[in-house]
């Protein structure tokens, strides 16, 4: 199974021929580095493994989540110089005033848990599938208290749709036998808390996660959406485009050395209840408590007390983390006497305002301050890099010494590597099982093979030889097909929805495509009936079986697509029916068929675009929304 990634990895580093244990210092040229960097990371996220790696893979992500959680049971506020306790006043007060403003419109509350509750794209405990419309229509609520249950009455009470919906859930799944054969009525399964489970990360370790319960899910995620907008307001800071403001950032670090970049270890499982309670406001931590999960249950079906806030899967893990370190990157300026110069929105006029094509519009650009925050991806100027690391341990985090960088030329932020200001991030082969796959490894080799000058023909000759050549346009996305330039491109007849322009094939010519795309070939979703009632979908289909309001919820809401389909497509052609097997629930079954995707890609000529040949029309996408009706069959 393996023998396809060794003879990838041998033929690719027999190409590069640099040595990827050898130290990245000063002395290097900046293609050098980047060699170095893809040898380092072609198969450093390979995520095909023998069952016995996997499982020895998983074991060491166990280990790591029970030692982290094992260093929060014991973390105390120690400090240990003079400042120390200033420290600790002034992060309390920066935290007071991002998550306790005091007044109602800025206030977390009820009305905020009505605009921003959403379950998330995961699995949740009590559910058989990750969609919306089963995770909160067509299985049990879970949650690990019943006042949660009371305010998404509450919230949902403000949606008609909505309340419907749960009102029928409740009918429906609501009704369990107790002792004695006699029935009773049980709206929500608690449960102790959440559920452990891991992910592909590398090649040592997998990454440790947790499946929430739904309800609490639904109100993690409101906090967390809450959080970004307040770090928004106060801080200026938009987690939207934060990632790229942090690679500006890093690679100015790179060429000046006035910032260094900070990254911590398993930071979502080292913010520990203890410290949340002893920095943040009260009125904030209760609503922490109410929606964290106290316990987690583990693979041996045993559970484990949550000495940390919250771990990677819950809703407010992300933003709650940049919160904090927000506030140590405040603080820790504030008493090195740095002024903190936050992101700024500016216009740019255009430069030539006859010039048509530079007055189209203004282009809105965001400035970086002198600092940035994404997580637990941190940038800092030079003079205050210790002091923060200093206060992030005595916080109870870990400090990444080998991919946290002061001094030379070498800056990593947010997925991108700098040495010098070039950047030299390497590529990462998750997987070589597919012809999808490898077409993806060859469109991403060739993109690095042409930006760093790096000839990796002989690597691409292997890849080539295990897909069949399928030429596809650069707009195309990667799995497609093996993209290629316009130049040898023949004219082409095609017609547009304005006009015919077969007799100007000479001057506008293009070329046509076949490539492969992905698609939703059926979407299931299970249904309501109860094994003791009687189904009769012949005289009445939906009755029993189907909860049209949360249906409706979904569609109204946006929550049921399926993919985008592209011009040159047939229009998918939806079939609805029903799908019985037995022993397993009815279920109801989408099918959706897609003629090829034949993609025409017309070339501009002209002097306004040169001899570029790349310039292509933009797809026209469209989302099939399921609508209730949909299911009236």
């Amino acid at each position: 199974m393996l023998d396809r990634y060794n003879r990838f990895s041998a033929a690719l580093l027999e190409e590069l021929d640099v040595d990827p244990d050898i130290p990245i210092t000063g002395d290097l040229m900046g293609q050098d580095v980047a060699k170095i960097m893809l040898a380092r990371s072609h198969l450093k996220k390979q995520e095909v493994w023998p069952d016995t790696m996997i499982q020895q893979q998983s074991d060491a992500a166990l280990a790591l989540f029970l030692e982290s959680n094992d260093a929060c049971k014991g973390w105390r506020w120690n400090p240990v110089h003079v400042m120390d306790d200033r420290f600790a006043e002034e992060l309390k007060s920066f935290l007071w005033k991002l998550l306790d403003p005091g007044h109602e419109p800025e206030s977390f509350s009820l009305a905020e848990i009505i605009r921003h509750m959403e379950p998330g794209p995961g699995a949740a405990r009590g559910a058989d599938s990750t969609n919306f419309y089963t995770k909160l229509f067509a299985s049990p609520l879970t949650a690990t208290s019943e006042h949660l249950l009371t305010l998404y009455r509450g919230a949902v009470y403000e949606c008609p749709f909505w309340a419907e919906a749960e009102y029928y859930r409740h009918q429906k799944l609501g009704l369990v036998t107790a002792a004695g054969g006699s029935e009773k009525r049980k709206p929500l399964l608690i449960v102790p808390g959440s559920a452990w489970f891991s992910v592909p990360k590398s090649r040592e370790i997998q990454r440790a996660c947790a499946t929430e319960p739904n309800l609490n899910m639904l109100f993690q995620k409101a906090l967390g959406i809450w959080i970004e907008k307040r770090i928004s307001k106060v801080c200026h800071i938009n987690l939207a485009n934060q990632q790229y403001l942090n690679q500006i950032l890093a690679r100015r670090g790179s060429i000046s050395g006035l910032y260094g970049t900070i990254d911590l270890k398993s930071a979502s499982d080292r913010n520990s209840m203890a410290m949340i309670e002893e920095f943040f406001p009260p009125n904030f931590v209760r609503w922490i408590k109410l929606f964290r999960s106290p316990e987690c249950q583990l693979p041996s079906g045993t559970s484990v007390k949550m000495e940390m806030c919250s771990s990677m899967g819950n809703g407010f893990t992300f933003p709650l983390q940049t919160a904090l370190f927000l506030g140590v990157v405040s603080v820790c300026y504030k008493l090195s006497g740095i002024p903190q110069l936050r992101n700024q929105n500016v216009r740019r006029q255009p430069v030539d305002p006859g010039n048509f094509l530079g007055s189209l519009r203004l282009d809105e650009r965001v400035i970086p301050g002198n600092f940035g925050v994404f997580g637990d991806d941190i940038i800092v100027e030079r003079e205050s890099y210790e002091l923060c690391c200093h206060y992030l341990r005595l916080l109870g985090h870990v400090v990444n010494d080998q991919k946290s960088f002061n001094s030379g030329y070498f800056r990593e932020s947010c997925g991108a590597d700098f040495f010098a200001g070039y950047n030299v991030r390497g590529i990462y082969i998750r997987s070589l099982e597919t012809p999808l796959d490898v077409y993806s490894a060859i469109n991403r080799l060739t993109v690095w093979s042409a930006k760093h000058g790096v000839n990796l023909s002989r690597t691409m000759q292997l890849l080539l030889g295990w897909v069949k050549f399928l030429p596809v346009p650069f707009s195309a996305a990667d799995t497609e097909g093996v993209k290629v330039p316009y130049d040898e491109a023949r004219p082409l007849g095609i017609k547009t929805a304005e006009k015919s322009i077969k007799e100007d094939s000479e001057n506008w010519q293009a070329v046509l495509y076949k490539g492969i795309a992905i698609q939703t070939r059926a979407i299931r979703v299970p249904t309501l009936s109860r094994e003791d009632e009687p189904r009769d979908p012949q005289n009445n289909p939906t009755s029993q079986e189907d909860n049209l309001a949360g249906w409706a919820v979904c569609a109204l809401g946006g929550y049921c697509k399926t993919p985008p389909y592209r011009i040159g497509e047939a229009k998918p052609e939806v079939t609805i029916g029903r799908r019985l097997k037995p022993d397993e629930p009815l279920r109801w079954k989408v099918k959706v068929k897609v003629a090829p995707v034949w993609e025409v890609q017309p070339i501009l000529p002209g002097p306004i675009f040169g001899t570029d040949r790349g310039n292509a029309w933009e797809r026209v996408a469209g989302r099939l929304e399921f609508l209730a009706y949909l299911i009236r069959v």
